[in-house]
């Protein structure tokens, strides 16, 4: 995947949705959202090539591959998601459409037009990210607990109840009724995942209601980003302002050609009136 390639933006609203995908399912779509263009007015068919998640798969045989993603699409188109809505809920899919090109390598993606609002120019309560944080997770609970985690990056922390983080990772009430199960293959997997590939890791503390777990506090640390090709830290994207904002201010400016003297590039004429 080419850098540009590789940076999703998603509403809030969508990160905290229930969610109940498979590790592989997950991830193709994480690939699918990261081609979508912050100035793009509406979706276009999004081309993935197969190559990129071979690895995923165990398939060696080339006829047995395209069996698996016939299978994996079928599957992941008709995957549901809740979102909740000023007015209610919104049941819907992220895809309308896929279609596999068997002997050309690459696959096209449709996201359903409803997915608008969630997915295209953003301007307020959404999420920077980049994929290549959680692409070598094994754990599709790992990939979700980022996704909440990294909204609240800038706070350093989040406490949400147990029975609605069960709930975003798309679980059953009755999923992990022993806390110490929930915290050994759930918390402790994410924690140890996320610290080893991605940009932030949290470290954890509890409340109880009684003798039950009732919330967790996710206290969010930043460390460099592990990158996927070749495992040498790359850019922290943990304060990366997306949109319109990209650009730094004029005062911002000004410090930096005050700091750099006589030798920088001459001061703008209206930045010295500001000084």
């Amino acid at each position: 995947m080419k850098d540009e390639e590789t940076t999703a933006v998603e509403s809030n609203a969508l990160l905290e949705a229930r969610h109940s995908f498979t590790l592989v399912e997950l991830k193709i779509l994480l690939m699918v959202i990261s081609r979508i263009k912050k100035d793009d007015q509406d979706f276009a068919p999004y081309r993935i090539y197969t190559s990129e998640f071979r690895d995923l798969s165990a398939v060696k045989s080339h006829n047995a591959y395209y069996k698996y993603l016939l299978k994996t699409s079928r599957t992941l188109r008709k995957k549901e998601i809740v979102i909740e809505t000023e007015k209610g809920h919104l049941i819907t899919g992220y895809f309308s459409d896929i279609e596999l090109y068997k002997n050309d390598g690459y696959m096209d993606f449709y996201i359903s037009p409803k997915m608008h609002p969630y997915l295209l120019q953003l301007k307020s309560e959404f999420t920077v990210y980049d994929i290549r944080n959680v692409i070598n997770c094994k754990s599709v609970h790992s990939i979700r607990i980022y996704q909440i985690l990294k909204q609240y990056e800038k706070i350093g922390n989040r406490t949400i109840r147990l029975a609605d983080l069960k709930f975003i990772l798309g679980m059953n009430k009755d999923q992990y009724p022993r806390w110490n199960n929930f915290r050994s293959r759930i918390l402790e997997t994410a924690r140890k995942e996320l610290k080893k590939h991605s940009d932030i890791y949290f470290e954890y503390e509890t409340k109880r209601q009684g003798r039950l777990i009732d919330k967790i506090t996710f206290n969010i640390k930043k460390q460099r980003q592990r990158r996927l090709f070749d495992g040498k830290p790359g850019p922290n994207l943990a304060d990366a302002i997306p949109l319109a904002s990209y650009h730094k201010s004029a005062d911002e400016t000004l410090e930096r050609l005050k700091e750099e003297g006589s030798g920088a590039i001459p001061m703008p004429k209206n930045l010295k009136d500001r000084n």
